[in-house]
């Protein structure tokens, strides 16, 4: 019974694999289009190449619950958060994101600490526009529900059947991490794993990881 749970470390480590070379492919090939057009690249261009993109683990989740034999739209039920705890889960992610945020920049921050310059984190000042709208729609609704779908909802869940606890969080910590493909935010990324992870392991909802990495 054990060997027809998917996916195993193997199979979940493969898909991953499929899926950060399908962002790799698909943003050189969208890299390529201004310049076989010769024409400039625009921000707005940009920004709905990257909301396109926030669709592409559509596609593996669609594969992935179709081979687990789970149905991870029926864990989903935002209407079960009240007003109260989105902003108790809010204002978690907003501290937690405060305090392992200088993971991003180790060497900086530690340097910081001795030119009386404490750095924590760095505020900016989006635009708002229509382009900068659907962005963050993107990045705080659609992302989300995507990236816990297929971690929690399909890959941590079916490992938790398989394997013990701690590996099967530290493991999908570690694709969450490797599917931002950022080196530089990677130790950051993996300790927000974790920490979705457990809330999963803790409440089985994935709901709150939802909200939680949304309000990061």
């Amino acid at each position: 019974m054990e060997k027809q749970i998917y996916p195993n470390f193997k199979q979940a480590l493969f898909l991953f694999l499929i899926l950060v070379s399908s962002f790799f492919i698909f943003f050189l090939i969208a890299s390529g289009i201004p310049k076989l057009f010769d024409c400039d690249v625009s921000l707005l261009y940009m920004n709905t190449v990257k909301n396109i993109a926030a669709f592409i683990p559509l596609f593996f989740i669609l594969y992935g619950q179709k081979r687990a034999k789970v149905n991870v739209w029926k864990m989903i039920d935002l209407r079960t958060i009240s007003f109260q705890k989105f902003i108790f889960l809010f204002l978690i992610a907003a501290s937690i994101g405060i305090i392992i945020h200088p993971l991003a920049k180790p060497i900086y921050f530690f340097k910081s600490l001795f030119v009386n310059k404490l750095w924590v984190f760095t505020l900016m000042r989006p635009a708002v526009d229509a382009s900068s709208i659907f962005s963050f729609l993107s990045l705080v609704v659609v992302t989300p529900i995507f990236e816990e779908a297929l971690l929690r909802g399909i890959i941590l869940r079916q490992f938790l059947k398989r394997y013990s606890v701690p590996f099967s969080i530290l493991i999908t910590s570690f694709f969450f991490a490797l599917g931002h493909i950022s080196l530089q935010h990677f130790l950051e990324y993996f300790v927000w794993g974790v920490i979705l992870g457990i809330l999963y392991f803790k409440l089985r909802s994935l709901s709150f990881c939802i909200i939680e990495l949304g309000s990061l």
